[in-house]
């Protein structure tokens, strides 16, 4: 597993020094949505400010981060922003445009273009963050580099092996 996943801190939430790098500037201009850890009652807040929320239903948890014995769903607000952003991914929204309910299992399994999740590498997969693309954005390979180390994501999350992902033990590799 990629040097271990730099082994300590894999579970206290991917951080190595007990503080959690942020999301560089340029690229949280970015981004519509980043979610990480913060509540608006019981809905998830957006760190970049924005009123949206990703709406949760029936939560039933109290940390900081989305374990994976929860029963809840989420879902981001059924508007032509988020439907944009959504894009050819059909994430959050179906391919007639309808809004989809999504689990803690379907999250740790996204691999899309415009969505990322940030959870545990090992079991439990917590889920301690989520970033939503705004419409329109495309992103260089230098910045899906940033994102792989700031959403700790798959090492083949870009349909390739890149140095900068991580091993997963809920994923295996192409083969």
């Amino acid at each position: 597993m990629r040097g271990i996943n730099n082994i300590r801190g894999v579970n206290s939430l991917g951080s190595n020094s007990g503080k959690r790098p942020g999301l560089p500037s340029a690229l949280r201009s970015k981004f519509l949505f980043v979610w990480t850890g913060k509540y608006d009652g019981d809905n998830l807040k957006d760190d970049l400010g924005g009123a949206a929320v990703i709406t949760v239903t029936d939560k039933d948890w109290t940390t900081s981060f989305i374990p994976p014995t929860t029963a809840a769903t989420f879902a981001v607000p059924d508007n032509a922003t988020f439907l944009a952003a959504d894009g050819a991914d059909d994430f959050w929204f179906d391919a007639s445009d309808t809004l989809l309910q999504k689990t803690h299992a379907n999250l740790i399994a996204s691999t899309t273009a415009r969505t990322f999740i940030k959870y545990a590498d090992v079991t439990p997969h917590n889920v301690i963050g989520i970033g939503i693309l705004k419409a329109g954005e495309t992103l260089t390979d230098g910045e899906k580099i940033k994102l792989n180390r700031y959403f700790r994501l798959w090492a083949e999350y870009w349909g390739e092996m890149m140095d900068s992902g991580y091993m997963k033990s809920n994923r295996i590799g192409n083969e």
